[in-house]
């Protein structure tokens, strides 16, 4: 999908039902200082299954606006029909740079 949710539909979990599960959203909230321009930022993330085999890699990217001191962006991966999901535990990482920005491990289960 090209956008995620609205906020107040979204549901954060580490968690999720292989037969229910169609897109799985990775989302990054960054905090900084007002820029005097814009600024275009791009983050680098991959999903990892427990077994190291790469399931994706993608980017998310963003422009920092002037005036604002906050941005959250998201990505998704997966499928338009459920059940593309193989149970497991992954890990999602993104990189800016050289440098981690953020890591998280998720399970798709039965």
């Amino acid at each position: 999908p090209s956008k995620p949710p609205i906020s107040s539909a979204r549901q954060y979990r580490v968690s999720f039902s292989a037969a229910q599960s169609r897109y799985i959203y990775t989302e990054l909230s960054f905090s900084f200082d007002t820029p005097d321009q814009a600024v275009p930022f791009s983050t680098d993330c991959m999903i990892v299954a427990s077994n190291g085999t790469t399931i994706a890699k993608f980017a998310i990217a963003t422009t920092l606006a002037t005036g604002t001191t906050k941005r959250i962006s998201a990505r998704a991966w997966g499928r338009d029909e459920s059940g593309g999901w193989p149970t497991g535990t992954y890990r999602v990482t993104c990189t800016a740079g050289d440098l981690v920005i953020a890591t998280e491990r998720f399970t798709v289960g039965e």
